[in-house]
């Protein structure tokens, strides 16, 4: 039998790992992505450091994409194909994003007698969002996206009262949610501050499904389109109009991917082909069995080839990830004492040449919070 080509559509699709990761690492794509979804306006972007150890045995915790958006640390997670662990992998991710703000969080100086001791303060901790992006998964409901948040439990406990809510005392509901808004609202000991992380479930499917006119739909029509092995340019002549994704275009055009990339766009297609013959009872002789041995088979061949391919995939990622390191290390370098100048500036500026925060920053045009807290830190 005459093995098949490999055809590639126009664009790579923008769900696989390795494109997502390079189209989200360009910070005003990822800025315009929050910006839609989470229906905010961004004033600064930071990237940050996207694998983490969390103590020197740990294995690497290795994000998609994590960044700073303003005071909130984001995490934006792609995920193919339906797993059983992903809520206690990324509530995992969340307390991990958090964990990690301790790297950079300045001591803190007690004096106790004659002795100064140095203590974190967790009031310095940011509220941290981890986006999921699922593409096949729909969670068995109709919504667009799910997020959760930690609340008092007592709401919960107010919502299942069934006895309450059948028992048409009006007056009683409206003491028990006015009881429950007060907790709400409470901020002693930064009891807001629980509220505001989030976990969020983005659901592809329903979002291309439901087609509400939502601002962020664009974001998942245009992934759902690229895909289709089959996509053609004429399919995004509107996008091409926007300067943002005109820009992920650019990226995505598969005639201008390198050996390596292209290779990697072959192998995933073998994975997700793989996949979803065995989740639709296709098998590889073209006929639909329902023997649960036969099934049973070709989930192992499945699991087979997905580990040998993954395989292949983390060695060559390992490679490249070692080059990329030295790279790192180098502009690492580069950006901390870029940012030692920086600092050096700002303290000769407010402490030597006594210039108010607006002064300085007219001269650095560094915003007024990033100085501030540059200012604090070295207090």
């Amino acid at each position: 039998m005459k093995k098949k080509e490999f055809k590639a559509g126009y664009l790579a699709p923008l769900t696989y790992d390795r494109f997502f990761k390079k189209v989200f690492s360009k910070l005003k794509i990822a800025k315009a992505f929050l910006e839609d979804f989470l229906d905010i306006e961004i004033q600064e972007i930071e990237k940050l450091e996207n694998v983490n150890n969390l103590t020197k045995e740990s294995q690497k915790v290795k994000f998609d994409f994590r960044c700073k958006v303003d005071n909130k640390h984001i995490i934006i997670e792609m995920q193919q194909w339906e797993k059983q662990d992903i809520v206690q992998r990324f509530l995992t991710y969340l307390a991990v994003n958090i964990a990690l703000q301790l790297e950079n969080m300045p001591e803190k100086h007690i004096r106790r007698g004659d002795t100064t001791i140095e203590i974190k303060d967790y009031r310095r901790l940011e509220p941290t969002i981890t986006l999921v992006w699922l593409v096949d998964d729909d969670f068995k409901i109709d919504k667009n996206f799910l997020s959760y948040s930690i609340y008092p439990d007592s709401i919960a406990d107010f919502i299942r009262d069934t006895e309450l809510w059948n028992s048409n005392e009006i007056e009683e509901l409206k003491n028990q949610r006015e009881e429950l808004l007060k907790l709400l609202n409470k901020k002693h000991r930064s009891l807001d501050f629980l509220q505001k992380n989030k976990l969020v479930f983005m659901l592809h499917p329903n979002i291309i499904k439901n087609k509400k006119n939502t601002k962020y739909r664009r974001w998942f029509d245009f992934a759902e389109k690229t895909r289709d092995f089959n996509n053609k340019n004429t399919d995004f002549v509107s996008y091409q109009k926007d300067p943002i994704f005109n820009e992920i275009i650019n990226v995505l055009i598969t005639k201008l991917l390198d050996k390596k990339q292209f290779n990697y766009l072959k192998e995933q297609k073998k994975i997700n082909d793989g996949v979803r013959a065995y989740e639709t009872g296709v098998y590889e002789y073209g006929f639909i069995d329902g023997v649960e041995e036969e099934k049973l088979k070709s989930e192992k061949k499945i699991n087979e080839v997905k580990i040998k391919l993954n395989k292949i995939e983390e060695e060559k990622l390992k490679a490249e990830e070692e080059k990329l390191k030295a790279e790192e290390e180098k502009l690492k370098a580069e950006e901390e004492k870029l940012k030692a100048e920086e600092e050096l500036s700002i303290f000769r500026l407010h402490f030597m040449e006594k210039k108010s925060i607006a002064e300085i920053s007219k001269i650095t045009k560094k915003s007024k919070n990033t100085i501030k807290q540059t200012l604090n830190n070295k207090k």
